[in-house]
């Protein structure tokens, strides 16, 4: 069983005959985000038209827009992320409309409303 299904209630029985949403959950997986090591910001992908998009968020924007705590350890960085996803894959994508060859890094200045 795959372990984000754990806790679910989904057996592997019930996935047998059902490969699509075994391959949607892998690729759920694999697009989760993820601490850099210095701690500086969180990594996640995008899965656009063509291609995935690599993308990151500061830890100085989540403290700014996401209410994160000032020194707090990678499971409060990560809940601060799930919290505020919508919003910050919202600016995320906007990023990728402009700029689409290019890795996105979200900062607090664009999560700012502009005049």
């Amino acid at each position: 069983m795959l372990p984000v299904l754990l806790h679910s209630g989904i057996s592997d029985s019930w996935l047998k005959g059902r490969s699509w949403i075994r391959e949607l959950i892998v690729d759920v997986i694999e697009l989760m985000p993820g601490v850099t090591a210095d701690r500086r910001e969180i990594s996640f992908r995008l899965a656009g038209q063509r291609s995935e998009v690599a993308c990151a968020i500061t830890r100085e924007a989540l403290e700014a827009q996401f209410w994160l705590p000032a020194g707090a350890d990678q499971v409060r960085m990560l809940k601060a992320f799930a919290d505020g996803r919508r919003r910050i894959i919202a600016v995320a994508e906007r990023k990728i409309r402009l700029r689409p060859d290019e890795v996105v890094r979200l900062t607090a200045d664009d999560f700012l409303i502009k005049p």
